[in-house]
C-alpha cells in the first residue's frame, strides 16, 4: 500500500491484535465501494460470527461517517452527507431539507424522517455558503455530494463544508474516493476567519494484484470576511454568498490547495507508473480484493 506520512498501515501497528481488533481494522480500512467484499473476506479469516456481528454494529457507524457517505432523502433534490457534524446522538439532520432521520448503517435504510429546524444564529451564513458550495461540488464532482453544516459556541460560528466524490469501476478493477472537509470559524463582527481543511484520497487497483493509494493533505489558512450583516438582510445574504466563493475568499483558497494537490498527484503518477503496476500484477496476493 502506498501512503503519505500522515497515514499508517496495519502492518506498522502492533501485530498482537485480537480477532475483534482485526475485524474493526478491516472494516475501517475497506477500500471505497468494496465494503461488502471486505466483510465477506473477513468471514473467511475470523471464523466467529458473534465477534464479526458485534464489531460490524460498533464500527460501521464510524466508517459511514468518516467516508462522508452521501444518502438521498425522499423529496430532496440533493444528497446529504453523513458525518460527525450532523450526527446528533444517533439521529442525523439535513439543514438543506430541514429534516432529521435515522440511518441504519448495516442495511443502508432511512427511517423516522421528521421536520427539523437548524440553529438560527448560524443559518444565514450556512445557507449562503451552501448555495455556492452546491454549485462548486456539482461542477467538479459529478459522482458525489456536498453538504454544509454549522454550529455556534461562545458567539463563534463554525461552518463545516463537506465534499465527497467517487468513481467505482469494478469492471476495470479499480475504485476511488475523494473526501474533503473545510472548517471555517469566525465571529460575525470579525474581519478574518480561520480556515482548516483536510483532503483525503483513497484509490484501490486490484487487477490480479493489490495496490492501494491512501493520501491526505491538511490545509490551514486565514481568510478575509468582507461582509457583515443581520440575518434578515437579503441583499447582504447575496453578497455573502458571492464573497464566500469568490476569488478573494474561499474558492481562491480551495483552488490554491487543489493546485498543490495536482502537482503532488503528478509525482504520484510517476511513482505508480505502468511498469510498476505490471510488476504488481505478476505478484499474486492471497486476497486480491483487500
Amino acid at each position: 500500500m502506498l501512503m503519505d506520512s500522515e497515514e499508517c498501515s496495519d502492518d506498522q501497528r502492533d501485530e498482537g491484535r485480537t480477532p475483534a481488533d482485526m475485524v474493526s481494522s478491516f472494516i475501517l480500512n475497506a477500500p471505497p465501494g468494496e465494503l461488502v467484499e471486505v466483510l465477506e473476506a473477513v468471514k473467511g479469516i475470523v471464523r466467529d460470527e458473534k465477534i464479526i456481528n458485534d464489531q460490524v454494529s460498533k464500527v460501521l457507524p464510524k466508517y459511514t461517517k468518516t467516508q462522508l457517505t452521501p444518502v438521498n432523502l425522499e423529496g430532496s433534490d440533493h444528497a446529504v452527507i453523513l458525518s460527525n457534524f450532523n450526527d446528533i446522538g444517533g439521529i442525523f439532520v439535513d439543514p438543506r431539507s430541514k429534516k432529521s432521520f435515522t440511518y441504519d448503517h448495516v442495511t443502508g435504510s432511512i427511517s423516522n424522517i421528521e421536520p427539523w429546524e437548524p440553529d438560527a444564529t448560524a443559518e444565514t451564513w450556512r445557507f449562503a455558503l451552501e448555495q455556492e458550495w452546491t454549485k462548486y461540488s456539482s461542477e467538479h464532482y459529478h459522482e458525489g455530494a456536498g453538504s454544509v453544516f454549522s454550529s455556534v459556541s461562545d458567539d463563534v460560528i463554525t461552518l463545516n463544508a463537506c465534499l465527497e466524490g467517487h468513481q467505482f469501476q469494478p469492471k476495470k478493477f479499480w475504485n476511488g474516493r475523494w473526501r474533503s472537509v473545510w472548517n471555517i470559524s469566525f465571529h460575525p463582527s470579525a474581519k478574518q476567519a480561520e480556515l482548516n481543511g483536510l483532503i483525503r484520497l483513497h484509490v484501490h487497483y486490484y487487477e490480479d494484484g493489490n495496490v492501494q493509494l491512501v493520501s491526505s493533505r491538511r490545509c490551514d489558512s486565514t481568510i478575509s470576511i468582507t461582509v457583515s450583516f443581520t440575518p434578515l438582510d437579503s441583499c447582504a445574504l447575496h453578497c455573502m454568498s458571492s464573497t464566500l466563493m469568490s476569488n478573494s475568499f474561499f474558492c481562491r483558497t480551495l483552488n490554491r490547495w487543489r493546485e498543490i494537490w495536482s502537482r503532488q498527484s503528478k509525482n504520484l503518477k510517476t511513482t505508480i507508473s505502468e511498469p510498476y503496476l505490471k510488476t504488481t500484477r505478476r505478484c499474486q496476493t492471497p486476497h486480491s480484493r483487500l
